[in-house]
């Protein structure tokens, strides 16, 4: 079983060292080196040097005490990325096509995505079980369904009340924000949303896949390790960044989607942390994607 380490508030060691492996396993050096010094001949030495750093920092971490309470955090960003790199070199393969038979191409292309993110996850949680957690220690339950969310007054929100209430308001909240901004950036009209229903089995399908996918990597592999050395509110900023920060090249583009973004993984990392469990955050993950899916085909629908 995986140790529960208690904080030690006045070493802000931990913290930062957690908020450096974040950053150095995050897509932030390649948006700097492709978006701002117009260098994408380097991105291969990037993902190779990461992942000998995180190696290194995984070896560090686990022999020098000052680290070690947060020891599992780099070994499961190593996993994260040794996988996302041996699927990728899996996609190349003979082998690959032959795991995807749909026709349509749009849809083809998007089960795709998902069953390259759905290794990465096979082998995440493969990595969080070897490293002896739980499936309530890795959030992997279906947790307090009314559990109260915390007040959160910059929202409106003064007082506490149970995820039940807070999680319904937010599923609406965030549905009618994500829709209309999607209306409004992207190249979507009226017809091609119309005819987007048609393709509704797969949406459903795809959002789902999505949502596990996502909060399998980046919120339950994070929070697992994260937590128990850094506390809960470091822990809740930490996956809530890396998460935008994996969302800078998405459905809204560049610095608006990761603006948008960190405030859904803020609230994703929240229902995860005060339900103790998959559930609420999955579920609210889930309807957003319907929506951004359901975009998705539409636009394919107006364009063919």
């Amino acid at each position: 079983m995986a140790p529960t380490i208690p904080v030690t508030r006045k070493d802000n060691l931990l913290p930062a060292a957690a908020w450096g492996l974040m950053l150095l396993a995050s897509i932030l050096p390649e948006i700097v080196l492709y978006e701002l010094l117009q260098r994408p001949d380097l991105l291969p030495w990037i993902t190779w040097g990461r992942l000998l750093a995180l190696a290194g920092l995984t070896a560090v971490s686990r022999f020098w005490p000052p680290l070690r309470p947060l020891w599992n955090y780099p070994a499961i960003l190593f996993l994260f990325l040794a996988a996302q790199l041996g699927l990728t070199a899996l996609q190349d393969s003979p082998f690959w096509p032959t795991l995807t038979w749909i026709d349509n191409p749009t849809t083809r292309d998007l089960f795709d995505v998902q069953l390259w993110k759905l290794g990465v996850t096979a082998v995440v949680l493969a990595g969080l079980f070897a490293l002896g957690y739980t499936r309530e220690q890795a959030y992997l339950v279906r947790g307090r369904l009314d559990a109260p969310a915390a007040p959160a007054r910059w929202l409106g929100f003064p007082r506490p009340e149970p995820w039940t209430h807070f999680g319904t308001k937010w599923i609406l909240f965030l549905g009618l924000g994500t829709a209309v901004l999607l209306f409004l950036f992207g190249p979507v009209r009226i017809p091609g949303l119309s005819g987007a229903l048609a393709s509704l089995p797969a949406i459903l399908l795809l959002s789902a896949l999505n949502a596990f996918n996502e909060e399998v990597t980046y919120r339950s592999a994070q929070l697992a390790p994260l937590e128990p050395a850094v506390g809960p509110r470091q822990a809740l900023w930490i996956v809530a960044v890396l998460f935008a920060i994996s969302h800078y090249y998405s459905a809204i583009n560049g610095i608006p989607g990761v603006l948008l973004t960190i405030f859904m993984g803020w609230m994703l990392t929240k229902a995860m942390l005060e339900t103790r469990g998959f559930f609420w955050p999955w579920l609210i993950h889930f309807t957003q994607d319907v929506i951004i899916f359901w975009f998705i085909f539409g636009g394919s629908t107006r364009l063919n």
